[in-house]
């Protein structure tokens, strides 16, 4: 589901979806997204954790990381 449909769902409209949309911590997912840009990948994962204030699932994280790393 995207931005758009997310709120659709709710019934709301906005021109930025996300930065409607918080996570638990109170950060809207926009800036979650715009801290992220200049993070190394390598790094993602602690900087996710700092930022959103909850632990990655790391198994799926290294997956992850790991399809990026073969492309």
């Amino acid at each position: 589901m995207n931005a758009c449909e997310f709120e659709a769902h709710s019934g709301q409209s906005s021109n930025n979806q996300n930065d409607q949309i918080f996570l638990d911590t109170g950060i809207s997912l926009f800036r979650v997204v715009k801290a992220l840009k200049p993070c190394k990948l390598n790094m993602l994962g602690d900087f996710i954790e700092e930022k959103i204030g909850f632990t990655p699932n790391w198994d799926e994280y290294n997956k992850w990381k790991g399809i990026l790393a073969s492309t």
